[in-house]
């Protein structure tokens, strides 16, 4: 049944060329998806798109199950959009479903993510200490007893994993954790390779950096963004600090500096890594300059809210594909906001969810789709607005 997640891989046709200023006035045109909804599942935690083929979407839910859907299959089913039938409602159900009964988690699965170069492998985290790597294919026992092929056992709640985009030379899964410290998996040998100290409290977010291989982010509870260079034994390198601007003559000490005043909970990078932005129960995201780790003082205003003890996924735009980069925020207000990434302005807002949006993710190739996640248990699907309607 998903032996074409690889064939399809082998044939895809390359994602033809947009123009920037069409893509740009695409993604600032996104409408809800109305004829088509997602099946009904648990608080959706996480969501993401494999990377290959933009083709099939992951969703992490807090019920411990993880959905697996083909957003073509309205193609593949041979659907017509422009035929009469695209007035009814088309429910999208899962090609695959983990749950308890499969051997899956068990409790709330709290993240997701593609291996970089294989949709035939995805990894999983969840609150019942564990992280796994499954074989998208089988869905089977492939090694060990736990159908999947390999399992991590944290002995701790797992907030939020992260693989490495562009890694070359590893294959770790960072995890963020209930006990302070930043765990490093090693998909090569099924082992721990070792724990990074420095957090005093515990780690909510990790993200790689998309520019350098060996450069880990994390946000703690203890209001600390830290970055790690995963070569090194004393691995961090540095902590930001919300009061080291371009100018600034503040001086932090290691046990004063923070990123916020409150827990971290977000990470995103821009696409070539040289801006992150953070966010967290202050409410206020920042955006950093990584190369001198100034904090760039962007004004996002009053528009997030963000009180939850769990990881937030936002994301932002390529640089490739819009100007100016668009910053897609969840927020507990039921909402997705979107900003423009450098002035903090607001462009729009997604509404259509009842509770907490936790999650967004952005459809790549040649769509400008966005799709958000929330603890009403509901996947929206947003596409960019026909011109010609």
């Amino acid at each position: 049944m998903f032996a074409r997640l690889l064939k399809f891989r082998e044939t895809r046709p390359s994602a033809p060329s947009i123009p920037l200023h069409h893509s740009t006035a695409a993604f600032l045109s996104l409408r809800l998806r109305r004829n088509l909804t997602f099946e009904e599942s648990g608080p959706v935690n996480a969501l993401q798109i494999d990377p290959l083929d933009a083709r099939y979407l992951l969703a992490a839910c807090a019920d411990s199950s993880v959905r697996l859907y083909d957003l073509e299959e309205e193609a593949r089913l041979g659907r017509d959009e422009e035929d009469e039938a695209a007035a009814v409602d088309w429910l999208c159900r899962p090609i695959a479903l983990l749950d308890r009964g499969r051997r899956g988690h068990e409790y709330s699965v709290t993240g997701c993510q593609w291996f970089p170069t294989d949709n035939g492998l995805f990894t999983t985290s969840s609150m019942d200490g564990t992280v796994k790597v499954w074989d998208t294919n089988t869905m089977e026992v492939h090694i060990g007893a736990d159908s999947c092929a390999c399992v991590f056992e944290i002995e701790q709640h797992v907030y939020d994993h992260a693989i490495s985009p562009i890694a070359q030379s590893h294959n770790l899964i960072a995890t963020g954790t209930e006990d302070q410290n930043v765990r490093l998996c090693d998909m090569r040998t099924g082992a721990f390779t070792h724990s990074m100290r420095g957090h005093r409290a515990p780690v909510l977010v990790v993200k790689w950096s998309p520019r350098d291989e060996y450069l880990l982010v994390s946000g703690s509870v203890d209001h600390t963004v830290r970055l790690w260079d995963v070569r090194k034994a004393n691995a961090c390198v540095g902590s930001l600090d919300q009061y080291n601007s371009a100018g600034s003559t503040h001086v932090s000490t290691e046990e004063t500096v923070t990123a916020h005043t409150g827990p971290v909970n977000g990470l995103a990078f821009t696409s070539d890594g040289l801006k992150l932005v953070t966010t967290g129960h202050d409410q206020t995201p920042r955006l950093w300059d990584m190369p001198t780790l100034h904090n760039s003082l962007a004004n996002y205003g009053p528009h997030i809210r963000n009180k939850a003890r769990f990881a937030l996924h936002p994301v932002i735009t390529p640089l490739d594909a819009c100007s100016p980069p668009l910053l897609f925020h969840p927020s507990d207000s039921r909402q997705t906001v979107v900003l423009d990434l450098f002035t903090g302005a607001e462009v729009m807002r997604l509404k259509k969810h009842t509770a907490r949006v936790a999650c967004a993710a952005l459809r790549g190739g040649a769509t400008q789709d966005v799709f958000s996640g929330g603890y009403d248990r509901q996947i929206c699907w947003w596409t960019p607005e026909d011109p010609d309607t």
